[in-house]
C-alpha cells in the first residue's frame, strides 16, 4: 500500500538528497514562482533558486533568502521588510542558501534582537527585527537535516496535500533518519498518520526518549505524534527514526521557548546599552541563554536599560574570574551583588525586583571588582 502519491520516475523528484523543490509554477510578475517556498514570519521565504527569483530582486548572484510573498498584515512586515527582500547575512554570517539561514535563525532565542543585512532595491542596507515570542511552526523545509537512503520531498500533487504547507519530506528505509535543531523549552512533532506507518524511535539531544507510533486505519494530517515540554531554556536537537511501517513522514515543528514569551531580553537586546569597553561572546557552550554574553574587564564600565514594567531581574554567570557589580534602579544604589563562584553557573539571577510601581524604569548594572562583569539576560516583569 501507498501513501497515496502518484508514481512518477525517481527524476521527477530528483535523485535522493537532491535539492526539495516541487515543480516550478509562474509567478506574479509571469516569471517562474517558488519552488521551494515555505512559511516564515507570516509571509513566504524561498531560495534564489532560479534566474528569474534573481532577476526580480537585483541581486547579483544567487546567494539569500527571499521574502517571496509578503503582506502588511504580516509579522514581517511590521518588522520593516519587504517583498522580494533578500536576507544576505544573518547575525553577520553570510546566507548562501535557506540551510545557512536556518542553521543561525533556529538557535536563536524568542524575543532576541536579530541583525540582518538584507538587500533591497539593488542595494544592501541593514535592518534589525525582534524573533516572535510565543509558539513557532516550521514546515519541513525550515533547517531540518535528513540522513539516509530514501528521503523524498513530496508536494501537493505527490502525497503532500493536507499537511503544512501542503508539503511533506518522507522515507521508505528503515534506519533513515531526521534532525531538527532549535532553541527553546519544548516542541511538537507533527506528521501524519495511517495504516502504512509504523513506529518511529525519537531522541531529544541524542538520549532516547520514546518510540512512537504513527499508525492509523483512518489517513490523518498534521497530527502532534511526540511533544516535549520540559526542557531547560537553550538550544536542542530532536531526532527521529524509522523503525517500522512503509513510511515515516515529516510534516512540521512547534517550537515553544516558555522563558522568553515572559519576558527575557537577551544580552544583546537593542534596548540595552553598554557605557565602556564591552565585548559580545557568542556559542561559548557554557549554557548561557541564547549561548552568548557581553562582558567587561574594567571596572566602573556599566550597562543599563530603560523599560516598562513593574519588576526586573539580572541575569549572569557566577565563576572564580568575577567580583561585585553595584545595582541602581532610577539612578538609585540598590544593592552590591557577589557574582563570584568556586565554579562556574551559567543563567543565575543574582538580582531581582519585583514591586516597581507600574511604569519606566531604568536598571544600571556597574562593575567594580573582579576580572570580569557580564550580562546573560535580563527578565522584565
Amino acid at each position: 500500500m501507498t501513501l497515496g502519491y502518484v508514481n512518477f520516475p525517481m527524476d521527477q523528484f530528483g535523485k535522493p538528497g537532491a535539492p526539495q523543490c516541487p515543480p516550478i509554477n509562474y509567478g506574479i510578475d509571469g516569471s517562474e514562482e517558488l519552488a521551494d517556498g515555505e512559511p516564515f514570519m507570516g509571509a513566504t521565504l524561498t531560495s534564489i533558486f532560479s534566474e528569474g527569483i534573481r532577476s526580480a530582486t537585483g541581486l547579483p548572484d544567487l546567494n539569500g533568502a527571499c521574502f517571496y510573498s509578503l503582506t502588511s498584515e504580516s509579522y514581517a512586515y511590521s518588522q520593516g521588510l519587504r517583498q522580494l527582500d533578500v536576507i544576505r547575512k544573518i547575525k553577520g554570517t553570510v546566507v548562501t542558501t535557506k540551510e545557512s539561514f536556518w542553521i543561525v535563525y533556529n538557535q536563536i532565542p524568542q524575543g532576541s534582537v536579530i541583525d540582518l543585512e538584507i538587500y533591497r532595491n539593488q542595494a544592501p542596507m541593514n535592518l534589525s527585527i525582534i524573533k516572535k515570542s510565543g509558539t513557532e511552526k516550521l514546515n519541513d523545509t525550515a533547517g531540518v537535516k535528513y540522513t539516509g537512503s530514501d528521503w523524498l520531498p513530496r508536494d501537493s500533487s505527490t502525497g503532500g496535500a493536507g499537511s503544512y504547507n501542503d508539503d511533506i519530506n518522507a522515507t521508505t528505509a528503515n534506519g533513515d533518519y531526521f534532525e531538527f535543531t532549535f532553541y527553546g523549552t519544548g516542541i511538537d512533532m507533527i506528521t501524519s498518520k495511517y495504516s502504512d506507518e509504523g513506529d518511529v524511535d525519537i531522541y531529544i539531544d541524542d538520549v532516547f526518549q520514546q518510540t512512537i507510533s504513527c499508525y492509523s486505519t483512518t489517513r490523518l494530517y498534521q497530527q502532534v505524534v511526540y511533544s516535549k515540554m520540559d526542557l531547560p531554556s537553550g538550544v536542542h536537537t530532536i531526532k527521529g527514526v524509522k523503525k517500522t511501517g512503509s513510511y515515516m513522514i515529516v510534516d512540521a515543528f512547534n517550537i515553544y521557548d516558555t522563558y522568553s514569551e515572559s519576558g527575557i531580553l537577551n544580552d544583546d537586546a537593542s534596548e540595552i546599552t553598554y557605557i565602556g569597553t564591552w565585548h559580545s561572546s557568542e556559542h561559548r557552550g557554557y549554557g548561557d541563554y541564547g549561548d552568548d554574553v557581553h562582558y567587561t574587564t574594567n571596572n566602573d564600565d556599566y550597562f543599563e536599560l530603560t523599560f516598562t514594567g513593574t519588576g526586573v531581574e539580572y541575569i549572569t554567570e557566577k565563576n572564580s574570574d568575577q567580583g561585585n557589580v553595584d545595582i541602581y534602579i532610577d539612578d538609585v544604589l540598590q544593592t552590591t551583588v557577589s557574582c563570584y563562584n568556586a565554579t562556574r553557573l551559567s543563567q543565575q539571577t543574582v538580582y531581582s525586583k519585583t514591586d516597581l510601581p507600574s511604569g519606566v524604569h531604568t536598571i544600571k548594572v556597574v562593575k567594580k571588582s573582579g576580572q570580569y562583569a557580564l550580562l546573560d539576560a535580563l527578565k522584565i516583569y
